[in-house]
């Protein structure tokens, strides 16, 4: 009898076979980044039941008229995979059912705005679904076959029990974002005058040359004491990184948006670190840059920084805003971030450098909101009015109109306001 017919050899080379098959399954790497979300996330609780479900439905029915025998290797893991897109498809159309808004939802999900929408929903299944309940669904209806059964159960549990399918269930997508995370840079800005606010030129309603109102009034020439600033906008990595480091919980909204444009949208780690920090309190913006011995820069500095001592009306100059100098005028029925990389921003960069001073991410600055400020505040080193009841927020962001992203323009937001348009940046003293 030869070595290779020995029944443990048999089982041996199975047990083999089984292992080589688990890492293979776990080496996958959209099955091992995306189980932890499915596993134990809790956003799509909803989605999951209705796929699994749908999943179960169609496998029983297939079983019942098709399993006479044991099953083709081939067909079944393309059935498998054709049962886990159209359950996905299902899933995604239904999920939001479940949803407080529920036939809203639906006809605004199904409502594609771009071929992009549409190639993202298609997609979505085969991303996600196809391989990780699609592979799972061929093993198990392997293991229904009395050919492969052994080998299917084998690769299946140690599937489950292999170290990298472990590390994969311990790794959250927030914090592969985090470890992508780096600081701006900081640019100088010396000491001097500067014009701060609006003069009332002209009678052209519609002008951009006008005051957007009169809290950015009247016109003052204020003297800054040197100070430096960073360039970019803090970004998401960043601000999930500190979060982290001071064991805070992820805001829920931000969890929500995180976890939206990784599987929904298929956005990267890589890219969603460099996007700018977003539903951020004033506190926690404040606090953020403490821990990084920096604060928030004034009002008068960030306007300072955005128009520089020749009093531009926007960062780059006197243009009116345009695609390429800024991020602005998008809109999102799901209030979905429209934004660009912290670092890029080149062509609308202020006179000192700096990226995006307007549009992507408004920004909260250290000053408390004062209507009547201007009227009253110093000519040296003005720190804003006293407390009062809003932020002052700067720049105007990716939903902005034109008159928003105006350097001169003043908005503000209560402190506790977390907001898909409102980020920050730090600043620092030169002594």
């Amino acid at each position: 009898m030869m070595l290779g017919d020995s029944p443990i050899v048999k089982r041996v080379l199975l047990v083999a076979a089984s292992l080589l098959l688990s890492y293979l399954l776990a080496s996958i790497t959209l099955m091992i980044r995306w189980m932890n979300f499915w596993i134990r996330g809790s956003y799509f609780v909803s989605y999951q039941a209705i796929f699994l479900i749908t999943l179960m439905i169609f496998l029983l029915w297939w079983l019942r008229r098709h399993h006479t025998g044991p099953l083709p290797v081939s067909s079944t893991i393309l059935y498998s995979i054709i049962v886990g897109y159209v359950s996905g498809l299902i899933a995604m159309t239904l999920y939001p059912i479940a949803q407080p808004d529920g036939l809203q939802q639906v006809a605004m999900g199904l409502r594609f705005s771009t071929p992009e929408a549409v190639a993202a929903f298609l997609w979505f299944p085969v991303r996600m679904l196809a391989w990780l309940f699609g592979g799972i669904a061929g093993i198990v209806m392997f293991a229904m076959s009395r050919r492969f059964k052994f080998l299917a159960l084998a690769a299946l549990t140690v599937f489950l029990l292999n170290p990298m399918t472990g590390r994969a269930q311990e790794e959250s997508p927030y914090e592969r974002v985090a470890a992508l995370a780096h600081g701006s840079p900081m640019i100088p800005v010396g000491e001097g005058f500067f014009f701060m606010g609006t003069a009332r030129t002209g009678h052209d309603p519609y002008s951009l040359d006008l005051p957007y109102d009169d809290t950015e009034q009247p016109q003052r020439r204020v003297w800054l004491d040197r100070f430096e600033i960073d360039r970019d906008e803090v970004g998401l990595g960043e601000f999930l990184l500190w979060l982290n480091q001071q064991q805070h919980s992820i805001p829920t909204d931000l969890r929500k948006l995180i976890d939206h444009m990784m599987t929904v949208h298929a956005v990267p780690p890589d890219t969603l670190s460099r996007w700018p920090a977003l539903y951020v309190t004033w506190a926690e913006a404040s606090n953020f840059c403490r821990a990084q011995n920096k604060r928030l820069p004034t009002e008068a500095e960030w306007e300072k920084a955005a128009r520089g001592e020749k009093g531009y009306l926007f960062p780059w100059g006197h243009k009116p805003p345009a695609a390429g100098l800024a991020v602005f005028g998008q809109y999102h029925v799901h209030e979905i971030p429209i934004v660009a990389s912290v670092e890029r921003g080149e062509e609308g960069r202020s006179p000192y450098g700096l990226h995006h001073m307007a549009g992507n991410a408004a920004e909260w600055v250290e000053d408390w909101f004062g209507i009547d400020y201007y009227a009253t505040m110093p000519d040296r080193n003005p720190r804003g009015a006293g407390q009062s009841r809003y932020k002052v927020v700067r720049g105007g962001s990716w939903k902005s109109a034109p008159p928003l992203l105006r350097t001169a323009t003043r908005s503000g937001a209560a402190p506790e306001q977390r907001a898909s348009t409102i980020g920050f940046r730090c600043a620092k003293t030169i002594r």
